[in-house]
């Protein structure tokens, strides 16, 4: 087995000496190693990038290199800490792609870590949510992490972009928060109220549950709501309307 760490690591040299570097020290046969190197440079797109130094690579290549570097030993159990979490997006999806090559062309086992609920469910096959360091069964919907910060006198939890949501809190610092999606009033007019948060959003997905619906709505980072079926069509909403989200500090619940 074998870890690729989310800030990439490479020495100072070529691409082909660092993914070569794990071969040498095992003492593989030069022919097995130019056969293996080249396999690992053509699943990782870096086919073209072998004599390249590796301070001339981007944060995005770097990644992709030493997931190469990993995949030349041929692990049986392949490890990622969160591989997409310091790359842009272009890159991101590359890395996906890369993820599902892997484990249909090479059938290693890989198991990563990531933030980002969606891109675990499109990429795994099997998802186990932790939270705090415990296993929980149900990850709990609008679950966001980010940043408590103190301004204006008041408590923010900042995450995504200039997304900050008050809050009630004593703490700062890095925290896990959640949001019932019950506990958030949609409107197509912003209104008065004692509730400190406020969000024009993108109606994104629509699904009925039951006699409830769920909506998914984009505020500049995707939050769930739910209303019933009778509101729903009540308030005649459809795909693309902008809405907006209101939500009091004491809604926003921390771990």
């Amino acid at each position: 087995m074998t870890l690729v760490n989310q800030d990439p690591f490479l020495f100072h040299s070529t691409v082909y000496n660092n993914i070569a570097y794990g071969l040498k020290i095992r003492s593989i046969p030069s022919k097995v190693q130019k056969s293996r190197i080249r396999s690992a440079l053509n699943i990782v797109g870096l086919s073209g990038f072998k004599d390249r130094k590796a301070d001339q690579l981007s944060g995005g290549e770097a990644q992709r290199g030493v997931i190469a570097r990993a995949l030349v030993i041929e692990p049986e159990v392949l490890f990622l800490d969160e591989p997409t979490a310091n790359i842009d997006q272009k890159h991101v999806d590359v890395v996906e792609r890369i993820i599902k090559k892997i484990k249909k062309e090479i059938k290693t086992t890989v198991i990563f870590t990531t933030h980002d609920l969606s891109q675990a469910y499109r990429l795994a096959d099997e998802v186990i949510s932790l939270l705090d360091g415990k296993i929980i069964k149900q990850v709990p919907e609008n679950l966001l992490w980010g940043e408590i910060i103190e301004e204006d006198g008041l408590k923010r939890f900042k995450t995504t972009g200039d997304i900050k949501f008050t809050i009630v809190s004593e703490k700062v610092g890095p925290v896990y928060i959640s949001i019932d999606p019950r506990d958030i009033i949609l409107s197509y007019e912003q209104f008065q109220s004692s509730a400190r948060n406020s969000f024009l959003g993108k109606i994104t997905k629509i699904i009925e549950q039951n006699h409830l619906v769920k909506l998914e709505i984009d505020i500049g980072i995707p939050l769930v709501v739910i209303i019933t079926g009778e509101s729903f069509l009540k308030m005649n909403l459809n795909l693309g309307n902008k809405v907006y989200l209101t939500f009091k500090a004491s809604a926003v619940k921390l771990y």
